[in-house]
This record gives structure tokens, sequence and C-alpha cells, in this order.
């Protein structure tokens, strides 16, 4: 089922809304100076994301490449 709202679109950027395989993570948070840890599948720990203000991560540019492919395709 998609969710009609993206919320960073996938998990590799901190969101949720799509599935892991729409996105790659090449640059993610850059370039906000945010340090994450991630997990075994190379997802960002929840508990990071959570340290960062949701709307910052909208600035990254994986976020902004991710959204105008999305919206111009």
């Amino acid at each position: 089922m998609l969710d009609a709202h993206q919320d960073l679109f996938v998990k590799q950027f901190c969101g949720e809304g799509l599935p892991t395989w729409t996105a790659k993570r090449e640059t993610f948070p850059a370039p906000l100076k945010v340090k994450l840890r991630y997990d075994d599948k190379g997802f960002p720990l929840l508990e990071d994301c959570l340290k960062t203000e949701f709307g910052k991560f909208y600035l990254t540019f994986d976020v902004m490449k991710l959204q105008k492919d999305f919206f111009t395709n």
C-alpha cells in the first residue's frame, strides 16, 4: 500500500512511505552536518534520526533528488 504522503520517502532517508528499493542512499544526510549511525542493512538508526528536526532532512541532496525525480517522472 502506498502512503499518500512521502515523509522523506524511504527508510534510507529517515523516512517512510515508499518501499526501500525505490531509492538509493548516496550522500544522505549531506549537506547537513548530522551524525547518523547505520544498522547492518545500511539504514540510519531511528534514535539518531529523531535527534534532528524532521523537516531539515528535506534539504538533503538525496531527498531533493528523489523528490524531483518522483514529481517529474
